[in-house]
């Protein structure tokens, strides 16, 4: 897998690809889903849980893509699985269509006391992806020398959430990070990506149901599905094998690529907006502002400083030449520099400006920061 999405072409080193047989039963968009899902599965149960035959497993919310290959894996191995899901809906599929006997209620903590109905000793492990309070009652239901796997990062960024591991000294808690491991051990993830293909060649795994295709047309609604919150399985949208170009707020794709793949600097930023510029006057501004016209293809700049117009060209300014190339290079590249004369520690001069700029054809579509006081003093 390479970083990044919405690509028709990546490149990657030839160590992190394998080759998929013509026996493996998946489609070109059921496969396309599956690297990041089940290495994620993979690692968490195979190489850090150590997983064996017999053990319990408690996986959250897991309707989801790594959720339902999380399940499979588990009885593939002969663990024991119980699961939680937000509605009824996702709560009947796991048992109808995964055979997952005891499946509770993700959205509140009464799978506490139903876990424990049915596991007095607790569970050895929890696949986690719960957050806040959820996530604090779920430690409570590892069992002796428990596993805790959080797939989930709201909390991982927030330590004072993790302090109730301190609690639990005799349970271990693994946080999988899948990029981290793909940038330092890449060995291990064409392993694992060797042992997902052979594992959907053997029916040990089955695709993630339902994979709902979107075309390029249809990007908006499949991130809609995505952020819906009642969705299950996975979102794919198709772009290498589909006749539609792909269209992001209206314009091709294409016209993206053509200032160098630079996703800074798209066409909406390029062409069709402005780039202001605090301090624009300074030698940052001015040498930020020739370099976007001249090697990103950037059209209407406007430089804001407590300056004038007519302070910014005499010659005996510090920035004269600098400001002397920047409308030759404006000129050369047929663009345009706005200089306007505002304080941006006055809130409304800056407020003021903001709107004028967004009411005209060209509104803000980047900000540059550049502005600094310095204070002379003494050594």
């Amino acid at each position: 897998s390479a970083h990044g999405v919405l690509h028709s072409h990546v490149v990657v080193d030839s160590s992190q690809v394998v080759c998929i047989p013509s026996e493996c039963p998946l489609t070109d968009e059921q496969l396309s889903v599956m690297p990041v899902v089940c290495l994620t599965v993979i690692y968490s149960l195979k190489y850090r849980v150590h997983l064996r035959a017999g053990q319990t497993v408690l996986i959250h919310a897991a309707t989801g893509g790594a959720g339902q290959i999380c399940i499979q894996y588990c009885q593939h191995i002969g663990a024991r699985v119980i699961a939680t899901a937000g509605t009824e809906e996702k709560r009947r599929f796991l048992r109808e269509h995964l055979g997952v006997e005891h499946v509770f209620n993700s959205r509140d903590t009464s799978f506490v006391n139903d876990v424990r109905n049915i596991l007095p000793n607790g569970v050895d492990v929890i696949i986690n992806s719960l957050s806040g309070p959820l996530l604090k009652q779920s430690i409570k239901l590892l069992a002796y020398h428990g596993q805790f796997v959080e797939w989930g990062k709201r909390d991982v960024f927030d330590r004072t959430a993790l302090s109730m591991f301190d609690l639990r000294s005799d349970c271990s808690i693994h946080v999988i990070d899948l990029i981290s491991l793909s940038d330092k051990q890449q060995d291990i993830c064409t392993d694992m990506l060797e042992e997902m293909v052979q594992l959907f060649i053997q029916n040990k795994l089955k695709p993630i149901e339902p994979t709902v295709i979107y075309e390029p047309s249809q990007v908006k609604e499949a991130f809609i599905r995505c952020n819906s919150g009642q969705a299950m399985g996975k979102s794919v949208v198709r772009l290498t094998n589909s006749s539609e170009p792909l269209y992001v707020n209206g314009k091709p794709s294409a016209a993206h690529l053509s200032t160098g793949n630079h996703a800074m600097f798209p066409l909406e930023v390029c062409q069709q907006g402005t780039i202001l510029i605090s301090g624009g006057f300074g030698g940052l501004g001015l040498t930020m502002s020739r370099w976007m016209i001249e090697k990103r293809g950037v059209k209407h700049v406007t430089l804001m400083s407590r300056r004038t117009l007519v302070e910014l060209e005499q010659a005996s300014n510090p920035q004269y030449d600098d400001w002397l190339k920047l409308k030759q290079i404006s000129k050369t590249y047929d663009a345009h520099v706005d200089v306007v004369q505002v304080d941006v520690t006055n809130f409304d001069q800056v407020h003021n400006l903001m709107e004028r700029l967004n009411q005209s054809s060209r509104p803000v579509r980047g900000i540059i920061h550049s502005a600094v006081v310095a204070e002379d003093r003494s050594l």
